[in-house]
């Protein structure tokens, strides 16, 4: 059998020759590969057989940056452009044309496109792409040397033309230097001197002054002869900040003069940015400046940049500091590290007064490290968080007019630190990772969702730090380092990344007069990465929040002794992840001799792939199947069990969908009367669903369809204070998927209903529905338990008081409880799993439910709960829900 590695859609040649000399292409190729590896089988002869396997170049030059890119804006109307050119053969020089909105078609005879080191620049900041606010439209073609043309259309849009209060003063602009301010030799007076002349400090028995002093409320002007004149109602900002306290929008409410001693007290209050500038963009350009801060916030250095603002390094290392010594419990970090070298990519829009647009990314490479060493003495159990680090920047960004635009940047390290023991302990493992990462967020008010994450990864294997341990008992560890970094615009809007790079440890040990008989250990290691984005003047319910994304999870595990007959401790774990993520499988394995590995995908091995851990980077649907690993040491063989790696819905763009924080994307519903509750309502990811009140009923559906298909989904349901005894709650709720004509306006009866209807009499069934339905209430015939119905109808039946459930012992749902539920829906049978947070006891069961797209009539449906109380009344909530629909293969994606 031939394998070889391929790209998925990409076509393979392969040629046979039996003397190296002449080549035949063999029957049935070029093919496509639709998966990580292909492979072609060989029929054995006694002559000598030699094989080539090569990509075929049938791609146009691929595009692999551009600025401006496509959908950017706020571009500067005399920007450069630049696009970055990829060909595996070559590209024909004499192929390409750039056509430029308004502007015409350009070729490389024309002065204004030049073509270097396969970047394609237009401009020399000499002409206006057009004219404020035009949306642009290029279109590029180029072939290769082998004859392949591609064109690639692209757009993005112009900086508005600035509108700003006309009440508004600019402290050390122009204006305010002829008025007489006097601006001192700091570093941002060169930002004075570039926008306009300066003039000449007043002659004696001028009007000179200056801004002597900026407090929370005031500002404070010290003059030489006469006070300026300062009106009320009249915007103020300052151009030239001496320190980071100086930075500010504000409002002048009421002035005060003492002549004797020729201050001028300005009394103020903050104002959003926005409020001042009508309209306008602004983003990065050759105008950007960074600048460097001293400790106490004061301004002592400045950089210019062009289009992209190169940063410094972010982070810090602290490797071998001991940063936690406390109650028994030192953590030393013999490796401790969070570097990050980024550029910011920024740019925002407003209009009537208001933000429309914002967007801020960093794009760079970040390298970690973190080999905590652990030591413990005592039975032991705590959590704990404390600040590491904290650096800080400015960034005077442009100006919108002739309002200055300022940037805070900032980053943070943080430590977490967790333990229960019941032993002393010595525990030292840890993780080094390099990758190349971007992150960030865009506010689009007129878009839906109006905020998205800004997302890609390039992530090579990472190196394990082996795990030593001494530990007389048994404990568990984890340390976190958690850095953040943020990019706010003075008064407007912000976004924050943070990762938390976690390493969690745990073990036993048996120690028999002094010497270690037995013990066993295990290694977690993941990070995840979170964003946020936070807008002065936008409502929270326009704010959702940003789903976590994991940037990779390894596992390992050991014993000793080691076994003599070669065991896999540890099975690759199956995952679940996003369009161009990266995903990864892990093996642990014992033996007494040297363990090789080899990973297969469906079936056949992974040409290269002989490593611990499998990762897979930037994977799509055609990497979507299963994976497992073929572990040898001396003549032992086994194969793991195989793992599955799922592409997840590309309906809500890959990312699951959960409470949002405080119900931001779902729809609430309520009728029925008499009513004296509330709303469903969602707090800290914890949806109130029945509020203790009778006759309620109430649903609760997330606003866009999701596919179902097959589907993952889970949360945790409390009836609280429930207490286990007979009628003491009611009445019950369900998770249910529907394609009703009221969308996600659906809403059934009340009491035995459940919120969705499916006794007679009781208010208007859901259709088409499928439910899961969860009953609380005991009248004597039927039990509390769960139960399948379909368009508001019971699967098992009616008794003669109505729909008859399936008991869940040992996990009683109306113990008041949390009760976690777990359901996986493979597009035939729902596996249900209960577990009880407080007893861990455990129910799980398969419900063969057929196909839900013909329940419901389509791949999608609106996903949610409904639920109601009667005579007895119930709280019921439903906490860290999470819902994602799972795409098998490329084909249900075109």
């Amino acid at each position: 059998m031939l394998v070889w590695p391929t790209t998925p859609g990409v076509r393979y040649e392969v040629r046979q020759s039996t003397n190296l000399q002449s080549w035949s292409t063999v029957p049935g190729f070029p093919a496509t590969a639709n998966g990580p590896v292909q492979q072609m089988p060989l029929v054995t002869t006694n002559a000598a057989a030699f094989f080539q396997v090569r990509q075929l170049d049938e791609q146009p030059p691929a595009i692999v940056s551009q600025f401006p890119k496509n959908g950017g804006f706020a571009v500067s109307p005399t920007a450069n452009l630049t696009i970055q050119l990829s060909d595996a053969t070559g590209i024909d020089t004499n192929s390409i044309q750039l056509a430029v909105g308004d502007l015409g078609t350009f070729s490389l005879t024309n002065a204004q496109l030049t073509f270097s080191n396969d970047v394609l620049t237009f401009n020399d900041g000499s002409i206006a792409l057009g004219d404020y606010g035009t949306n642009v439209q290029l279109t590029l073609v180029a072939a290769d040397i082998l004859g392949n043309i591609g064109t690639n259309t692209w757009s993005f849009t112009l900086e508005l033309q600035p509108q700003v209060a006309t009440n508004l003063f600019v402290f050390g602009s122009p204006q305010a230097q002829r008025l007489g301010q006097v601006v001192g030799e700091i570093p941002t007076a060169a930002l004075a001197r570039r926008l306009g002349p300066v003039p000449q400090v007043p002659l004696a028995g001028g009007n000179s002054w200056i801004l002597m002093s900026v407090v929370s409320n005031c500002l404070v002007i010290s003059y030489t002869n006469t006070a300026p004149g300062f009106a009320t109602n009249t915007y103020v900002c300052n151009l030239t900040p001496t320190t980071t306290n100086e930075i500010f929008y504000r409002n002048i409410v009421a002035t005060s003069n003492n002549p004797v001693k020729m201050l001028l007290t300005l009394f103020t209050t903050n104002v959003p940015l926005a409020q001042i500038i009508s309209q306008g963009s602004a983003s990065i350009s050759s105008n950007s400046v960074i600048y460097n801060l001293n400790t106490n916030g004061t301004i002592k250095s400045a950089i210019s940049f062009n289009q992209t603002l190169a940063l410094p390094t972010l982070g810090a290392d602290l490797s071998g500091d001991t940063i936690y010594d406390n109650s028994g419990v030192t953590l030393k970090l013999d490796q401790g590290y969070w570097l990050f070298t980024p550029s910011l990519h920024l740019a925002f829009q407003t209009s009537g007064f208001s933000l429309q647009r914002f967007e801020a990314d960093f794009i760079g490479d970040m390298n970690a490290a973190l080999v905590p060493e652990l030591t413990f003495s005592g039975a032991l159990q705590n959590d704990t968080s404390f600040d590491l680090f904290s650096q800080n920047y400015e960034v005077f960004l442009g100006t919108v007019g002739v309002v200055p635009i300022w940037v805070s940047l900032g980053f943070d390290l943080q430590a977490q630190l967790g333990y229960s023991l019941s032993a002393n302990a010595t525990m030292s493992t840890g993780i080094r990772q390099d990758m190349n990462v971007t992150c960030g967020a865009q506010y689009d008010r007129n878009a839906s969702p109006t905020v998205s994450p800004v997302f890609s990864l390039n992530l090579p294997r990472p190196e394990l730090v082996p795990f030593t341990y001494n530990i007389n008992g048994s404990g568990s560890a984890f340390v976190a380092l958690v850095p953040e970094v943020s990019a706010r615009v003075e008064s407007l809007a912000g976004v924050e990344a943070n990762v938390n790079p976690k390493v969690t440890v745990s073990g036993q040990a048996t120690d028999t007069d002094g010497q270690l008989a037995s013990a066993s250990w295990s290694i977690l290691a993941d990070a995840y990465l979170n964003l946020g984005l936070s807008v002065i003047g936008i409502p929270d319910s326009d704010m959702p929040t940003l789903a976590s994304i994991k940037l990779f999870s390894w596992q390992w595990s050991s014993s000793y002794p080691q076994p003599t007959q070669l065991t896999i401790q540890t099975q690759p774990q199956s995952e679940n992840v996003a369009p161009g993520s990266s995903a990864s499988f892990s093996v642990d394995a014992a033996a007494s001799q040297p363990i090789s590995y080899q990973w297969y995908f469906n079936g056949m091995p992974i040409p290269g792939q002989t490593a611990q851990t499998l990762l897979l980077s930037d994977v799509n649907y055609g990497d979507a199947g299963d994976y497992s690993v073929r572990v040898s040491a001396g003549s032992q063989t086994t194969i793991s069990i195989p793992s599955t790696l799922v592409i997840l819905s590309g309906v809500n763009g890959g990312v699951p969908i959960g409470f949002n924080g405080n119900g931001v994307g779902w729809m609430q519903n309520q009728s029925g009367g008499p009513y004296t509750g509330t709303p469903p309502f969602v707090a800290n990811n914890r949806l109130v669903l029945t509020d203790g009140n009778g006759n309620e009923d109430r649903s609760f559906f997330y606003k866009v369809p999701q596919y179902i298909g097959s589907f993952k989904a889970s949360f945790t349901y409390e009836d609280v204070g429930g207490d286990g005894i007979t009628n003491s709650t009611a009445d019950g709720f369900t998770f249910i998927v529907q394609n009703s004509d009221a969308g996600a306006n659906a809403l059934g009866g009340l009491g035995s209903a459940l919120g969705y209807s499916y006794y007679p009499g009781l208010g208007t069934n859901i259709i088409p529905s499928a439910e899961l339905c969860f009953a609380l209430y005991n009248n004597g015939d039927n039990a509390p338990g769960i139960a399948w119905a379909t368009n508001g109808a019971p699967s098992a039946g009616i008794s003669t008081t109505g729909f008859m459930y399936s008991s869940t012992a040992p996990v009683s749902i109306i113990s008041g409880d949390p009760i976690d539920v777990s359901i996986d829906y493979n597009g035939n049978v729902f596996a249900v799993t209960l577990s009880d947070e407080i007893t861990k006891a455990a129910f799980s069961t398969n419900i063969v439910v057929g196909s839900l797209p013909q329940i419901v009539n389509g791949d999608t449906a609106f996903v949610g709960f409904t639920g109601a109380s009667g005579g007895v009344a119930s709280t019921q909530t439903i906490a860290n829900f999470g819902f994602y629909g799972l795409v098998p293969d490329e084909k249900n994606h075109p």
